[in-house]
């Protein structure tokens, strides 16, 4: 969302029409995890076990580096 308050224009669009497909995805996403965690066991089992393999990695999708703190410091 702060990145639509960018200083510049274009990355400030960018973010604008990644909201929007972001809420999409989310959606789309949703409904399907619903699907296969209540299907058949079998459906069960594999999203669980996909979404167990991946845990480990969500840490990295809020963890901020030095790039990200100088570009959050000078507005972009």
């Amino acid at each position: 969302r702060a990145m639509m308050n960018s200083k510049d224009a274009t990355l400030a669009a960018i973010a604008a029409k990644s909201e929007k497909e972001s809420a999409y995805h989310l959606r789309h996403t949703s409904e399907w995890m619903i699907r296969l965690g209540d299907g058949t066991d079998e459906s069960h089992r594999r999203a669980q076990t996909a979404i167990d393999d991946l845990w480990a990695f969500t840490g990295e999708l809020f963890h901020a580096d030095q790039s990200d703190a100088e570009l959050i410091s000078s507005g972009i």
